[in-house]
């Protein structure tokens, strides 16, 4: 009892109720004095016993429990917010703090305290805490633009957080908001909202359940909008680097901006001033691990990473065939609509663990069916593939007349058979070394959130690329982002050229997909000169036909 008046006590702190917090720390006090049959007499006659400005609360609890009232009052908040109520967290050292509703808001609470400590803190408070993955983040933030799009146009939206870094999986989801009256904008949309879908508002913020997810729609003046993109873009170790930097020039980073010693805040409306001020050039959101970059920075600009402008077609996507929910039209008009000049279709090979997959007569069949489609399609070159898998032992899914008949190859070990890393390495090694296979899939094979993949020896694995003229995908499926951006640059630092895929299921998300792939090669540095399908159809038919000319 005493604990769940505590929490409840915590959280109307948190919701800057005084009075009500007050009353209930007291409750709280008393009832840890009080024996069973004193504690139920108390409840008998509430009215006596406790204050009135708690009554609801104590109401609750005589119908749901005492840890059921405050497991309820609890869902009710930001998670974040939530968790803070849930531990012991000081709650005067959060008393200045305006507008708590994300870690990266706590982060900034406890500016004074050693990064660790920080850390500590904040992974207490998402202790149990589930994350999205990319995938799902996106589209509901993508959702969340074109709607506010429509309804305060004098908005511009910034997606904010692990999001706008392309992590592959996403914490807080926060879009941040400038323009004309900021503020007034966001507390308009906010009151427009069901009332039972916001869950905290403060002055210049509100969060609320959008598309299923919770989201945090931050107000910021223009003047600040540098300051703020950087802090709460993160990561939070970058950040802190970026502190630290601050602090050996007598300055203070805070969202708002650059602090001096006389307590002037010096705005920042541009990321790049903000950098510039810490005598930095400006670092791309994707490259904000908080590892080496500021010192890669101190030597100069950042080259530009790859872009989605800079694809010109998708080289792994599914149909009907296999396991993709859309015709073989259906995929091709959406990379016309995508604007790419080419496409290979790859659905999965005969013995590939998919739901569907192709047979050597469907292989066949397929090709006539495409050969049919091409000319109602001249801006786009089809080309067919497959998806072949690398079996346990070694061989491939498909023979090599089939593979010869085929436009481009791609091989996958989507089955480790419970084989240790050497022999999964040797597969891969195998199959790179084989003149008709043009791309290694999602290499690493990991699923965010869930598995972090194949440990292989990777600089064996890049160095066998470069050397067979194999390319190495970065895929864009939110079930996979494979290569990650660690393993991308190694990838191209080794030399090895990368592909970046959709490895689409869904023809509406391969756009989508696209976009996760690019920002996931985008963590590595990968460039587009390091992208086989950044080049043009002749230069990625070359490609291929370069490596089947060796066999």
């Amino acid at each position: 009892m005493a604990d769940a008046l505590r929490r409840l006590s915590r959280i109307a702190t948190l919701r800057g109720d005084a009075p009500a917090a007050a009353a209930l720390g007291a409750a709280a006090r008393h009832s840890a004095t009080l024996d069973a049959k004193a504690l139920k007499a108390a409840f008998d006659e509430p009215t006596r016993a406790f204050d009135p400005a708690i009554a609801s609360h104590i109401a609750a609890i005589a119908r749901q429990g005492p840890a059921a009232a405050a497991t309820a009052a609890e869902r009710e908040l930001p998670r974040d917010v939530a968790g803070i109520a849930r531990t012991g967290i000081d709650l005067e050292a959060l008393a200045a703090a305006d507008g708590l509703h994300v870690a990266a808001d706590l982060a900034a609470a406890w500016h004074e305290r050693p990064m660790g400590d920080v850390a500590a803190l904040l992974a207490e408070v998402r202790s149990g805490q589930s994350r999205l993955l990319l995938g799902r983040a996106l589209g509901a933030v993508d959702l969340l633009v074109a709607a506010m799009g429509r309804a305060q146009p004098s908005l511009t939206l910034y997606p904010a957080g692990a999001l706008r870094r392309f992590e592959p999986t996403v914490g807080d989801l926060l879009v941040l908001a400038a323009g004309d009256e900021p503020r007034a904008a966001v507390t308009a949309w906010a009151d427009g909202l069901p009332a039972t879908d916001v869950r905290w508002r403060s002055r210049d913020a509100v969060t609320f359940l959008w598309d299923g997810e919770e989201i945090t729609l931050r107000a910021v003046a223009e003047t600040a909008l540098g300051a703020a993109l950087v802090h709460y873009c993160g990561s939070r170790e970058h950040v802190a680097q970026l502190a630290g930097r601050a602090r050996e020039r007598g300055l203070r980073l805070t969202p708002a901006g650059l602090v001096d010693a006389t307590g002037r805040v010096r705005p920042a409306s541009t990321e790049a001033a903000l950098y510039a001020a810490l005598d930095l050039p400006w670092i791309p959101p994707e490259r904000r691990h908080g590892l080496d970059e500021i010192a890669l920075a101190e030597r100069g600009a950042f080259p530009p990473a790859v872009a989605v402008a800079d694809i010109q077609g998708d080289l792994h996507t599914h149909t009907v065939w296999s396991d993709g929910r859309d015709t073989t039209e259906m995929v091709i008009r959406s990379a016309r609509a995508l604007g790419y000049r080419y496409l290979a279709i790859t659905d999965h090979s005969p013995t590939s663990k998919a739901s569907r997959t192709l047979s050597i007569e469907g292989i066949a069949q397929q090709a006539r069916e495409i050969e049919a489609l091409r000319p109602a399609y001249p801006e786009l070159t089809i080309l067919h593939g497959c998806e072949v898998d690398i079996l346990p032992d070694g061989s491939l899914d498909l023979p090599d007349p089939v593979m010869a008949g085929l436009d481009i190859v791609l091989a996958s070990l989507h089955d480790a058979a419970g084989q240790p890393p050497d022999r999964l390495l040797a597969r891969y090694l195998g199959a790179m070394a084989h003149p008709l296979i043009s791309v290694v899939t999602h290499p690493a094979n990991r699923m965010p959130g869930r598995a972090n993949g194949y440990d292989l020896e990777w600089d064996r694995f890049f160095a066998a690329a470069r050397d067979t003229g194999t390319a190495v995908e970065v895929d864009g499926a939110p079930g996979h982002l494979d290569l990650d951006g660690h393993l991308a640059r190694q990838a191209v630092e080794t030399g090895a050229t990368v592909v970046i895929d959709s490895d689409g299921h869904f023809a509406e998300r391969f756009g989508r997909q696209m976009r996760m792939g690019v920002g996931t090669a985008a963590r590595g540095g990968v460039e587009a000169r390091h992208v086989l399908n950044a080049r043009g159809l002749d230069a990625v038919r070359t490609f291929i036909a370069d490596k089947r000319r060796r066999g």
